[in-house]
């Protein structure tokens, strides 16, 4: 069971949704996040990437993972943040539970945690885009965002999406012998 911004999150539903959770944690430039460790499938170092021509700038490219096309999304060209530099030992995180699984950047990764009751805040409906933030934590001063793997990117954003990896594949299958 995944922590979702739909979840009625008080009293005694806190209790039961916190106290079995464990969050990934990573840094973003100027921003610590978290993820829910069920909605992360793996992590991998930046791979050599696909890119092809005319992909929006907040994609970085397209790797082979396991035979699956990842698509690799830039979250701090997503959120606006300071721009992150890239590099060999770049952590990917990998995430499931969409259509179409893809990768985030992130500056590092910090650790896993438990969520509990005492630091968990509920985040408003309308406090970020998409619901992409479902709470945050505070872990001794520092505000963590819990972020939700499926609200990251819109309906809109996740078809266009499936879209770039669908043409990125078609090229791939260009590229292949025939038998």
């Amino acid at each position: 069971m995944t922590l979702r911004p739909e979840a009625n999150l008080h009293g005694d539903a806190v209790k039961s949704q916190t106290a079995r959770r464990s969050l990934l944690l990573f840094d973003l430039p100027g921003e610590s996040c978290a993820f829910s460790l069920e909605e992360v499938q793996e992590l991998v170092l930046l791979p050599a990437l696909i890119r092809p021509p005319g992909i929006p700038p907040a994609v970085e490219g397209f790797f082979d993972l396991g035979g699956h096309l990842i698509t690799v999304v830039r979250l701090d060209r997503l959120f606006g943040l300071a721009a992150q530099e890239l590099g060999l030992y770049t952590p990917l995180v990998v995430l499931r539970g969409m259509r179409q699984s893809f990768a985030v950047t992130v500056e590092s990764v910090r650790e896993i945690l438990p969520l509990t009751e005492e630091t968990y805040l509920q985040m408003g409906e309308h406090d970020s885009f998409n619901r992409c933030a479902i709470g945050k934590m505070d872990l001794d001063g520092r505000v963590i965002h819990i972020l939700s793997a499926e609200r990251i990117l819109s309906r809109e954003e996740q078809q266009r999406l499936e879209e770039l990896r669908n043409m990125a594949q078609q090229r791939l299958r260009m590229l292949e012998p025939i038998s």
